[in-house]
């Protein structure tokens, strides 16, 4: 999101575990600026235009039906409330994202959406929008269900990118719709931090593109920002950390980027994707690409996981090409568009390692209650 950025020593076999992986890749950071209170309006009792719950105090609840009702003004924006509000879910306020410094996050296990009261109401319309699409995603079983555990390296990367790019291309078209309907300031606010995927969008649009290709052409922009990959990349590492090599599955499976494409670029009500270049083109090029000395890491850990017994090779590893890690210069003080992009995009959000500690504490919880129900069914 956007990008609340977002594994564990142990996963229940119910899932949980896995959302929460998901969840620990999917939620959007605040940019590091000194922000006042949200802009939301003073006035009377505002009812949200979808019927989607929202929790909180009155004073709260119409600063959220304010946000709700404002990005509905995009169609893309009403069309994803009204999955959410399909899907069970609700919304709130969260006052830890602002300690976290983050904009919000989604919630897929107890299904709620939470956001920055902070946030200004533009902040606010894009992430809504941004989170919401990611809760849609993980209704996915196939991407639900991958797990750093069961599937190679591969398949994680490509799944951890592809679902950020899918979400971000999410929010800049409502932003656009809503930029198009006369209110730019959502708009606005997502082209100084996200200039890579708001350009692509723009040229296809002007250019005569539909929809579908303005939005994949935002989706592969996103790759185009190697920082940002790499973050993602270190995450899925220190997630594969957190197992012991021994409790990886012997042979570890594999997702081809069509099936992936196919479930995380679709919309409610639709059946076929959006993404209109051949899925192909993520397992290659850029869109593979991973920085050397991120990738020794991987095979070092999965060399590890040779020496016990039965485990065959991560094979998709030969696949994963390389580059080297662009020469870090001396950082000076933080001024311009640019160093405020870079600020913006590669702060590390403490809230991913809250969201971790709950994950681990759901899946000891998963385990302690199997071991206990094991042990009454021998009696």
């Amino acid at each position: 999101m956007l990008e609340k950025e977002r594994f564990s020593p142990t996963v229940a076999s119910n899932g949980i575990s896995t959302l929460k992986d998901a969840l620990a890749r999917t939620s959007r950071k605040h940019s590091g600026r000194d922000k006042k209170r949200g802009d939301f309006r003073k006035g009377a009792e505002e009812l949200p235009l979808i019927p989607v719950v929202l929790d909180g105090t009155p004073k709260e609840k119409n600063k959220l039906a304010r946000i709700v009702n404002e990005t509905c003004r995009s169609e893309a924006g009403r069309a994803i409330l009204e999955a959410a509000a399909q899907m069970g879910y609700s919304l709130r306020f969260d006052e830890s994202t602002v300690e976290d410094d983050s904009f919000g996050y989604a919630d897929p296990v107890d299904r709620f959406c939470a956001l920055n009261p902070r946030n200004s109401t533009p902040e606010a319309v894009v992430t809504l929008a941004h989170e919401l699409r990611h809760a849609f995603q993980y209704e996915s079983e196939a991407i639900r269900s991958v797990s750093p555990d069961v599937h190679d390296t591969k398949t994680k990367m490509m799944v951890s990118r592809a679902t950020e790019a899918d979400a971000e291309a999410y929010g800049c078209l409502v932003a656009w719709e809503l930029k198009e309907a006369g209110r730019p300031a959502a708009w606005n606010d997502f082209i100084e931090s996200y200039p890579e995927i708001v350009v692509p969008f723009e040229n296809a649009v002007r250019n005569g593109s539909n929809t579908d290709e303005a939005r994949t052409a935002a989706f592969l922009g996103w790759y185009d920002n190697s920082v940002r990959r790499n973050d993602y990349d270190k995450r899925l590492l220190k997630e594969l950390q957190s197992f012991n090599p021994s409790r990886l599955n012997k042979k570890l499976k594999s997702l081809p980027a069509r099936t992936i494409i196919a479930e995380v670029c679709r919309d409610p009500q639709r059946t076929s994707s959006y993404f209109t270049k051949d899925p192909a083109t993520l397992e290659s090029g850029k869109y593979a690409v991973m920085y050397e000395d991120v990738k020794r890491k991987f095979e070092r850990y999965f060399e590890a996981r040779s020496r016990f017994k039965g485990r065959l090779p991560d094979v998709s590893l030969a696949s994963i090409p390389t580059e080297p890690r662009p020469y870090a210069k001396k950082k000076g003080k933080a001024v311009g568009p640019k160093a405020k992009r870079v600020m913006y995009q590669n702060k590390q959000m403490r809230a991913a390692r809250i969201i971790r500690d709950k994950k681990r504490e759901k899946a000891d919880e998963a385990l302690v209650l199997s071991a206990a129900l094991k042990k009454t069914a021998a009696r």
